[in-house]
């Protein structure tokens, strides 16, 4: 069985996985993410990086709303506790917050598995398909990444977009 009926198809369904499925479908590309477990998936807790913030608002997730959920709260002080050390606190330094990073200074530690559902419900919502079952081969077109399969379906080959191989086995779009 083949199947060709979307434009890109991610390999993983964590984090980055649903955000480059919401962007693309944002884009308005046909998306397919395959994942070995079907959600929801049990993940501890998480301390976001202050690039984080801003990455969630453009994938649509509103950092407010996931305080007024109890999804996240914020990350007020950092205290490094090192063995035999005297502990110290830790910020962000300024220069951060100017051009080219524009990182906030202020970060969130988050409930990792209600921001996953929160993430898959938006690409969901979008239009975004999920397919639970694990890759098992990547096909290849010379450099560039033609398909994949998993043990229900012989090929997922994305069609419209040509994804170039990295050597560490990830693809890009140019």
């Amino acid at each position: 069985m083949s199947h060709e009926g979307h434009d890109v198809a991610i390999i993983g369904a964590g984090i980055a996985g649903l955000a480059a499925s919401v962007l693309l479908r944002n884009a308005g590309l046909r998306v397919v993410c395959l994942d070995a477990h079907k959600y929801p998936q049990r993940k501890v807790g998480e301390s976001l990086d202050w690039s984080s913030p801003g990455l969630l608002r453009r994938v649509g997730i509103d950092t407010d709303a996931l305080i007024a959920d109890n999804i996240a709260t914020y990350k007020k002080k950092i205290v490094v506790c090192e063995l035999g050390k005297t502990e110290w606190r830790a910020a962000p330094p300024p220069v951060i917050r100017r051009s080219p990073l524009r990182f906030e200074t202020v970060t969130l530690h988050v409930d990792r598995a209600a921001l996953d559902a929160r993430l898959f419900d938006h690409a969901c919502t979008l239009g975004a398909e999920f397919i639970w079952e694990r890759v098992t081969d990547i096909h290849t077109d010379g450099n560039r990444i033609a398909g994949c399969t998993t043990p229900a379906v012989a090929v997922w080959k994305p069609v419209g977009i040509s994804m170039p191989a990295e050597p560490r086995g990830c693809c890009r779009a140019r």
